[in-house]
């Protein structure tokens, strides 16, 4: 029996994730993040689906992506370009991700934008970091205006509830307090 295909979103926008095949991490280092941010511009450049939002980790991804569901198909099939380029690096062969990637429809641009922030807080929530503002591999320090933002990253007041900076820096400090009396500090030891 063939799969169902993915919901439509009303919005156009989608929560977008994938996984490497265990035990492979998809990034051991800043050199492969940086080349799966290559792929993400070269994906916007080549199919026009927005980029809102995203979190590199060790062994996955997120997107807050825009775009119709035969743009977003063609653009994540372009995981295989980072699939080569991460095997010939590493000297290996053989599947990278793990399987078919999700794409969760995002109902709503609050749904977008709490979305966005979930992205964020990601690195916090691992146990990797005590604050987004620490975590080099995603759009929280372009979006917190910590950093200069990717020519292919849309703007945070492009998520409609985020008037500018200091309101999204806002809901992503809100989001880390939360996060804090679950974990302590917030860094596992």
């Amino acid at each position: 029996m063939p799969r169902a295909g993915r919901r439509a979103s009303p919005t156009g926008l989608y929560h977008v994730t994938s996984r490497g095949i265990r035990p492979l991490r998809l990034f051991a280092d800043a050199t492969e993040y940086e080349l799966f941010r290559h792929g993400l511009a070269l994906t916007h450049a080549r199919d026009g689906w927005r980029i809102y939002a995203y979190c590199l980790m060790g062994t996955h991804f997120h997107l807050v992506a825009g775009a119709d569901p035969d743009v977003m198909a063609r653009a994540m099939g372009r995981r295989g370009w980072y699939a080569h380029e991460l095997n010939l690096s590493r000297g290996r062969c053989g599947p990278v991700f793990d399987g078919r990637y999700a794409a969760r429809p995002l109902a709503t641009e609050a749904h977008a934008c709490a979305t966005a922030v979930y992205l964020a807080v990601n690195p916090v929530r691992a146990g990797l970091r005590s604050h987004p503002d620490e975590w080099p591999f995603a759009s929280h320090l372009a979006h917190a205006g910590l950093e200069p933002r990717l020519p292919w990253l849309e703007p945070v007041d492009s998520l409609g509830l985020f008037v500018d900076v200091g309101a999204y820096r806002a809901a992503v400090d809100a989001a880390v307090d939360r996060i804090r009396p679950e974990r302590g500090s917030g860094l596992l030891v």
